[in-house]
């Protein structure tokens, strides 16, 4: 997990360049006993690049999109989300 982090904060890293900004990502997790460390390894990877990282904790599927200006319908410049569940 520690190596997808670092992938995807590789890849938004360079889009962030284009426009001078840090990428910014969120993770909000649900309740299962693996969460925690998958999170932990996830943001180390992602930090290690120099995003920003969110903890948004434990909610539902629909709380993460309510915190992600890019799922309502619009984008806002430099913002996507991913989904990512199992």
């Amino acid at each position: 997990m520690t190596r997808l982090g670092y992938a995807v904060g590789t890849v938004l890293g360079h889009d962030a360049d284009a426009i001078n900004e840090q990428p910014i990502v969120m993770i909000g997790r649900d309740t299962r006993q693996s969460g925690p460390s998958l999170q932990q390894a996830l943001t180390r990877g992602l930090t290690a690049t120099g995003a920003i990282v969110w903890d948004l904790g434990i909610l539902p599927t629909p709380g993460v999109a309510f915190f992600d200006p890019g799922t309502s319908g619009y984008r806002w410049r430099g913002y996507f989300g991913i989904a990512q569940s199992s």
